[in-house]
């Protein structure tokens, strides 16, 4: 099993090439500012855990290359970080 920083690295994503992913030092810090601006905007906007089941329950699966793959998962992890923010 090989980390998601090293597939992106591999394969790049949907919307950078491999030799365009960002340096993991660099991005920590906007990943952080980022993760407390979500929490202020869910606080906010009073978002639960039923509205994104209701909404994400109708999307359908497809098959997928490389690449969009990488992008599904990295939305993922960034998913987890403002989960992580919010508690």
């Amino acid at each position: 099993m090989t980390s998601l920083y090293t597939r992106m690295r591999t394969h790049g994503t949907l919307t950078e090439t491999p030799e365009e992913i960002p340096d993991a030092v660099f991005a920590l810090p906007s990943t952080l500012n980022w993760m407390r601006a979500e929490a202020i905007l869910v606080s906010d906007c009073a978002l639960d855990f039923s509205t994104a089941q209701a909404f994400y329950g109708r999307v359908q699966r497809k098959e997928l290359s490389e690449r969009q793959l990488n992008s599904v998962f990295e939305q993922l992890l960034f998913s987890l970080h403002q989960i992580a923010a919010l508690r």
